[in-house]
């Protein structure tokens, strides 16, 4: 398997994600229980987390080869490496409800990216 197919379904499993927390924004939208306070606290962060998201899966699709070959490109990679070991890591401590589901995705997506930055030449295919 090469970089570039594990860019594509890091990619995808961005734009998964993406779409998530569009769900998820309107489902806090319709959220009663929250305070109007709390209520758009959680919208505003919900699309501050899902614009880089969307980001990650722009780039992972069309800009391949900045992220492989150029040193921002790099930088990018190691920005979605840590967003998603980061994100996997406070599911473990700060969710009041630990979510396997959510802590396996994240640690999946890391791996995918962790594979690009650190595996030289081509990565073996999966059999």
């Amino acid at each position: 398997m090469t970089k570039q197919a594990l860019l594509i379904i890091g990619g995808s499993f961005n734009v998964l994600f993406g779409l998530l927390h569009i769900w998820l924004g309107w489902e806090f939208h319709r959220a009663i229980h929250l305070s109007p306070d709390d209520r758009a606290l959680m919208e505003m962060l919900n699309v501050d987390v899902a614009l880089p998201i969307f980001f990650f899966a722009y780039a992972s699709f069309f800009c391949k080869r900045d992220l492989l070959s150029t040193a921002l490109g790099k930088a990018a990679l190691v920005l979605i490496l840590l967003f998603y070991l980061a994100r996997a890591v406070e599911e473990m401590i700060l969710a009041p409800a630990f979510s396997a589901a959510i802590f396996v995705a994240c640690l999946l997506v890391a791996g995918v990216y962790a594979a690009i930055i650190f595996w030289k030449g081509e990565v073996a295919a999966w059999s």
